[in-house]
Order: structure tokens, then sequence, then C-alpha cells
């Protein structure tokens, strides 16, 4: 609210991010598939004066099928020809509910495009790195999580896979010092790397994992740890890509 006051009176105010997407049923009704929360977000501005009631939102609205509307013409058989067309009315608003079931499923368990996941990644290096984490999930498998959502001290294949493939071969990466070739690595040249960075989580003291942590936070942090001491894998205790730093 505080950026919305800030921004409100400038030439280009703020807008909501993204794109509110729409279902229209053949009775003229539309449905939110997806955007909820923004459209929420823009009536509390509105009840608290902050948003105008014609403010404008960019939208995307699916027609699934164009309604059965055209007039008869099959003289006497008129009124069997509307019976006709009701009964495709009736399966087309039936298709069109579950086609907006469908598109809503869809978006909201669509997951951004990874960048190991790029067509201009090529096959064999995708090959090697998605070997590379199945290997580790194999040696590991208690400390590997099925969602990307994952918990520390837990890894994910999909989010371990990409993480190696920007800090070693990416453009925004610096290869870590492990002076590898995009063209030539092996699993287990990146498997060794992996390894040499667990080697190095593990030799640290509790209270290194613990620092600036306290209360609920740090008790979380030490329960974590334990399981990767347990496990000998400590690549999550601390979520994100910073153990690819460990030495």
């Amino acid at each position: 609210i505080a950026l919305y006051k800030a921004k409100r009176g400038q030439v280009n105010p703020v807008s909501l991010p993204g794109i509110v997407t729409l279902v229209e049923e053949t009775d003229g009704k539309m449905y939110v598939l997806d955007g909820q929360h923004r459209l929420g977000a823009l009536r509390v501005l509105h009840e608290k004066g902050l948003a105008a009631a014609d403010e404008k939102v960019m939208v995307e609205v699916f027609y699934p099928r164009a309604p059965s509307s055209k007039p008869s013409t099959m003289g006497d058989d008129a009124e069997g020809a509307s019976d006709m067309d009701g009964d495709a009315d009736a399966a087309n608003a039936r298709d069109i509910k579950r086609f907006a079931e469908l598109l809503f499923k869809e978006i909201n368990q669509a997951e951004p495009l990874r960048d190991v996941d790029w067509p201009d990644v090529s096959d064999r290096l995708r090959a090697v790195l998605e070997e590379t984490v199945q290997t580790l999930r194999g040696k590991y498998p208690k400390m590997f999580s099925a969602s990307a959502r994952y918990q520390s001290p837990h890894v994910n294949v999909d989010v371990l896979k990409d993480e190696l493939f920007q800090a070693l071969f990416g453009d925004s990466g610096d290869g870590k010092g492990a002076g590898l070739d995009a063209g030539t690595a092996s699993v287990d040249d990146i498997i060794a790397f992996v390894e040499e960075r667990n080697s190095a989580l593990a030799k640290r003291k509790d209270s290194t994992w613990t620092k600036g942590i306290a209360g609920k936070g740090k008790d979380k942090r030490l329960k974590a740890l334990e399981k990767a001491k347990a496990n000998g894998f400590f690549l999550g205790v601390v979520p994100g890509p910073s153990w690819l730093d460990a030495k």
C-alpha cells in the first residue's frame, strides 16, 4: 500500500504485475482462472481509497467455443432446430466448464522454465547433469525431496541440476574454480565437485551453521544439521546455492 501511495501520483502509476486470466461462458459470465490474489489486492486498495473503481487491469479472456446463436433456416422444422440448439448450448456449457477446470489446473501447476531446460543447452550436457543428480539421489536418498518447495536440509533433483548448470556452465556462472567444460565434463567430474563441497561443509563447526541465528530459527537449523550429519549430506542445510562456494 505504501508503494502504491508513492506511485499513485506519478504519470505512470504502479500497475498490478502479470495478467488476470478469465474464461467466458456462453451466457456471458466470466470466471477468474488466475490472478485472484491480484484482484483481491486491488479490492483492498479500492476500499482504502487508493484505487479508482475503474482502475485498468490487463486481462486475457478465453472463449473455448462460440455460442450457437445462428438463426434457424429449417422452415417447418424450426421448433426441432431450436431444441437442437438448446442441446448444443448445454453441451457447450459443459465443455467450457471442463475447459476452465483443465486450464486452471495447468496455470496453477505450471513452474518457470529453468535455465538448464532451455533449448540452447546441449542434450549431452543435460543428460550428464541428470545422471549426476540421480546418482547423488541414489547415494543420499533420504536427503532428496520430490517437491521443489523442499525444506532444509533436503534438496530437489531439478533444483540441484539447475544450480549445477548455472554455477558450472551458465553464462552468469563463474565455474566455481572447477575448470569444467560443457562439451567434455563427465558425471564423475561433476560428482567430484559436489563431493568436494560436501566434505568442506561436513568439516564446519556447529557454531558456523548457526551464526547470527537465534530462537526457533536456530533450533530448526540444528535439527536440519543433525539429519545432515546422520546421512553425510550437507548441501541443503542452508537453503539455496550457497553450498557451491564451500571450501
